[in-house]
């Protein structure tokens, strides 16, 4: 990965890092340092502290450092969904002791034209997709 020489490339590279904020440890403080990047009304410079920022989360993320947990079966499974213009996305995870425990999450692009579905379809698509997707787990489950 290059480094951003810009606002505008910097803005979707955090895009795609915050869709794995919740799983990363301590993601807050690199972050917070390429969120102070983006709030500046001068010229972007792409510094050290920036590029270590930038490293540190795709470390995190290639290299599986998620905060991911094994199921644990004395608790129900909890599968939440979402059906975007763009494509789907499933969060299977439970509730232990008030800790949300991510287990899996999947997500893809719509093929087709799905996407200029009306909402609803989408959103019903995305749950089937999560259903397919989680039902190893909840067959293993005893709450299922």
């Amino acid at each position: 990965m290059t480094y951003p020489t810009t606002t505008s490339e910097l803005r979707p590279v955090m895009g795609i890092f915050n869709q794995f904020s919740n799983f990363i440890r301590k993601y807050s403080e690199p972050a917070k340092i390429l969120n102070d990047g983006l709030k500046t009304n001068t010229k972007f410079t792409c510094t050290p502290e920036m590029e270590q920022a930038l490293d540190t989360i795709k470390h995190a993320i290639i290299h599986g450092k998620l905060k991911l947990h094994a199921p644990d079966y004395h608790y129900p499974l909890i599968l939440e969904t979402d059906g975007s213009d763009d494509g789907w996305g499933a969060v299977l995870l439970q509730n232990i002791k008030g800790e949300r425990r991510t287990i899996r999450m999947w997500s893809k692009q719509w093929s087709g034209n799905f996407g200029t579905k009306p909402p609803h379809h989408r959103e019903a698509k995305a749950w089937m997709n999560g259903i397919e997707k989680a039902m190893p787990f909840a067959k293993a489950s005893p709450h299922a």
